[in-house]
């Protein structure tokens, strides 16, 4: 169920929501419903709440006021008390609400007029503050996200979003088209939250990333520059750098000659983009849907996470019907419109983020130290290779600043996962804060470099010993030994007195590299559909499997 709280009538917005349940707060009621014991508000089956703020009735009165710097501190000092609200909603509610609030946005029409731009009485100020106030907030509660309204708002224009006839009629302000914008944008915004992004972004390289072929034109013949459609091509190469930030990686899938690819990489003064931005390549005449696969193999991830972009629309034919899983949306005929269509139908549509974790900004790094590694796995036996690579691990409980990426890792992560039981960031939060539960998070750091936390397990006290309710890790350190001491970590840290283990093995289509671990663990399968087995036992085992020798749980070595 979604329950839709507000200081205006939007229930026409239940339009845009057809298959969901929605229960709207009465009017006027919204602070009220926030605190009664009884609302619906309380029932087991909520899993959202959109608290949708007009800044107009939030400040009331104030807006006929001039805005001196006393009226803006009253108009705060309330929203602090509804705020105060909000968040003891959240803390009865636990892991199980996700409470969506929207920026607020004043109406443009003042009778301050110039004085806002040109004096202090400007309510643009409080409007300001109060999205100030706001964003601290969020970031104080992980089930609290903020839907950016004035975005919305200023895409559209405040006149083509709101609409006066019903006002007075029904109190109904946001027109269809606001409503629908509205219902989309929270939908992506959970999306962002709780399903998988793409997480490669895959490009052709002539009339893509430049004007012209580069076969024909020579490299520095191609159009590139800072004028024209050279510089829109240009700016379009900023545009997709700038995702590498947000731990996108980028890959070339292009039918050219790679040597004069390379040279205008190395020679072309206007390039913004540079042959080591790129995690994968596949330069080549060959197919291009034979060089994706190569670039997923060469990636160890599923083309379902690509997005490819081609100027051309047989290629795009191509790979949507060779590989309909890989995302290929259509390309803009001017290349004018490059910079603004890739921002609003590929960034926005595929790549949003809700957080962004220290891991994500370093990803091109980690899978360019990832080649490394294999390079040196092809060279050495398995047990030189992994005491080669110097492993250093660091081991977790209950740790507060990692709820973004622990979550992060969760959701994503199917290959090496014993149950695919996921958990939002306010449900982490709530294990973390449990008596009888503990998190583990693994981070990992070798020779070539850092990546962040790739392991996470949830485990607690019992009667007949300790549960393993889930255990998980990155499929980028499988095969290194990483897993056994995780749990080695996990078994010294409930002490050093014999105890039972118990860990349920859920099996899906995608975890079959998981299914072997209990039992080479030393646990064996019971008739409870469990794995378990005595401690000692078990860690007799696991010192026979792990090659790492610098281990630290939080702190102690």
């Amino acid at each position: 169920m979604i329950a839709v709280l507000s200081n205006i009538n939007i229930e026409p917005v239940k339009l845009f929501f057809r298959d969901q349940k929605l229960y709207f707060s009465p009017f006027g009621q919204y602070r009220q419903e926030l605190l009664n014991p009884e609302s619906p508000l309380r029932d087991p089956s909520l899993k959202h709440v959109i608290i949708f703020l007009d800044g107009d009735e939030l400040c009331g009165d104030a807006l006929h006021q001039l805005p001196t710097e006393a009226v803006r501190a009253d108009v705060i000092e309330e929203f602090e008390s509804l705020l105060d609200m909000i968040r003891q909603f959240s803390e009865e509610s636990g892991s199980a609400v996700l409470i969506t609030i929207n920026t607020i946005v004043l109406s443009p029409y003042r009778f301050t007029n110039f004085l806002e731009v040109n004096s202090e009485y400007s309510f643009r100020r409080l409007e300001q503050a109060l999205n100030d106030r706001l964003g601290q907030f969020a970031a104080t509660l992980p089930s609290v996200l903020v839907l950016d309204w004035m975005r919305i708002v200023n895409t559209h224009g405040y006149v083509n979003l709101y609409a006066t006839n019903f006002w007075y009629q029904a109190r109904i302000k946001i027109n269809q088209l606001g409503l629908q914008l509205l219902s989309e944008a929270c939908h992506r915004l959970w999306g962002a939250v709780s399903e998988n992004p793409k997480k490669v972004l895959v490009l052709d390289l002539d009339n893509t990333l430049w004007g012209g072929v580069v076969g024909d034109l020579g490299p520095t013949g191609i159009t590139l520059s800072e004028d024209g459609q050279g510089k829109a091509y240009r700016d379009f190469q900023k545009a997709v750098r700038s995702l590498m930030q947000l731990g996108v990686l980028l890959a070339i899938n292009s039918k050219n000659s790679e040597s004069i690819v390379k040279e205008v990489f190395e020679s072309n003064r206007m390039m913004v983009l540079q042959y080591d931005d790129f995690a994968a390549t596949a330069v080549n005449w060959n197919n291009k849907a034979e060089n994706m696969l190569d670039i997923a193999a060469n990636l160890n991830l599923g083309i379902d996470s690509f997005v490819f972009i081609d100027d051309s629309q047989v290629e795009r034919e191509i790979i949507r019907s060779t590989l309909p899983d890989v995302t290929v949306p259509e390309f803009p005929n001017d290349p004018a419109d490059l910079v603004n269509w890739f921002q609003q139908e590929v960034v926005f549509s595929y790549f949003a983020k809700a957080y962004l974790t220290d891991s994500d900004r370093n990803k091109t790094q980690q899978y360019k130290a990832r080649n490394k590694r294999v390079e040196i796995g092809a060279k050495l036996s398995i047990e030189d290779s992994i005491r080669h690579l110097e492993i250093r691990l660091n081991v977790y409980v209950d740790p507060q600043d990692m709820r973004s990426r622990i979550s992060q890792l969760i959701q994503k992560t199917n290959q090496f996962n014993m149950t695919t039981v996921r958990y939002s960031d306010s449900e982490i939060e709530s294990i973390i804060r449990a008596p009888d539960r503990h998190l583990f998070a693994l981070e990992y750091e070798d020779r070539f470099g850092a990546e962040g936390i790739i392991g996470v397990a949830i485990c607690g006290v019992r009667p007949e010993g300790m549960h393993i309710y889930n255990l998980l890790l990155s499929c980028r350190v499988l095969g290194r030994t990483v897993e056994f001491a995780l749990l080695k970590s996990i078994l010294t840290f409930f002490g050093p007195d014999k105890f039972m283990i118990s860990a349920p093995f859920v099996a899906t289509q995608r975890n079959e590299a998981a299914k072997a671990f209990y039992p080479g663990c030393g646990l064996s399968l019971e008739e409870n559909g469990e794995y378990c087995g005595d401690s000692n036992l078990v860690l007799q085992e696991l010192d026979r499997k792990i090659l790492i020798d610098e281990v630290v749980v939080d702190g102690s070595q």
